[in-house]
């Protein structure tokens, strides 16, 4: 009976030490991940400090590159990665370079120690790695590392997994990535832009112009707007230089020449609108038996809207 008794004790005090050994591991592993945490956001703020401090561009190498990508964070970072030196030719890193200060200086009126960072990482030799680690083919971008653990943690994720803001093709813009930065970390950043005195300039200077050309040559320009004959000129002009395709021409830089049924083509056969149009605008009126006029009108009128329907219907395809 005692034999059982002490067996039982036995059991109970195993079990009781392996429960112990298990708590001891846990928090042994806790306390060392809130170290590595800890470590990393100190190096993360000195970055921070480093640059300037959070109204300037923190600027990241591959080894701080690789403290937000590797696991575990209870941090959120956005990493704008791009290309300004001269020898890539990226144009749009260097528009978008301007886009960053604004944002940055947006970020440090919220700063967080600890919660959140903004950082850029520029292409070279060194941060190449970086680059390929992601597998990027374009820039600029940005890349939302968000927390793999802690209060801020999305259920689901994993430490690898990440948000891109293709700022290419979504905006090259602060306020455009603001929206993506408020819609990833849940803070609002108020872009504030430096007042453009060259363009109030510019402004006044037009206007003081048109004031004094109004005061030295307002009747001249008065008599000149007055007749209904320049007004007639400027409407037809404008309409015939919209409806012969000329605005379609600039913007699509077709080519200029080609080939219908084995013919070399100069001009397309949508001039007979512009041509319909005049008919309607100057020849029609001075015809002065009063039935062929309307029935050269109808016949004008009708033959514009048919071909300049036609037109539309193809640049609708061709769109």
């Amino acid at each position: 009976m005692t034999s059982n008794k002490f067996d039982t004790w036995l059991l109970e005090f195993m079990e009781m030490k392996l429960l112990l050994l298990v708590l001891a591991n846990l928090l042994i592993v806790s306390i060392q991940c809130a170290s590595a945490d800890s470590s990393k956001v100190k190096r993360l703020s000195a970055a921070v400090s480093a640059s300037g401090g959070p109204f300037k561009k923190t600027i990241f190498n591959s080894e701080l590159f690789d403290l937000v990508y590797d696991k575990p964070r209870n941090f959120s970072t956005f990493m704008i990665f791009t290309a300004l030196d001269t020898k890539h030719k990226c144009k749009p890193c260097v528009e978008f370079s301007g886009e960053v200060s604004l944002i940055t200086a947006a970020w440090g009126r919220v700063y967080q120690p600890g919660k959140l960072y903004i950082a850029e990482l520029d292409y070279n030799e060194k941060t190449a790695v970086a680059f390929q680690t992601l597998q990027l083919s374009n820039v600029p971008l940005i890349a939302y590392f968000p927390p793999t653990e802690g209060p801020l943690a999305k259920p689901g994720k994993t430490a690898k997994d990440y948000e891109t803001y293709d700022a290419q093709n979504k905006g090259l813009k602060a306020e455009d990535f603001a929206e993506f930065f408020e819609k990833q970390s849940g803070v609002k950043l108020v872009i504030r832009r430096p007042i453009n005195w060259l363009l109030y300039g510019l402004l006044t200077l037009f206007v003081v112009f048109i004031i004094l050309i109004a005061q030295l040559f307002g009747e001249a320009l008065w008599s000149v707007f007055s007749q209904k004959g320049a007004w007639m000129a400027v409407s037809i002009g404008a309409t015939i230089f919209f409806c012969a395709g000329h605005m379609w021409n600039q913007i699509r830089n077709p080519e200029f020449a080609g080939i219908n049924q084995n013919h070399m083509q100069f001009f397309a056969g949508d001039a007979a609108i512009a041509v319909s149009f005049v008919a309607l605008a100057s020849k029609i009126p001075e015809i002065k038996n009063s039935t062929i006029q309307t029935t050269a009108f109808w016949g004008a009128f009708i033959s514009f809207v048919v071909l300049y329907s036609i037109l539309l219907r193809i640049f609708t395809v061709k769109n």
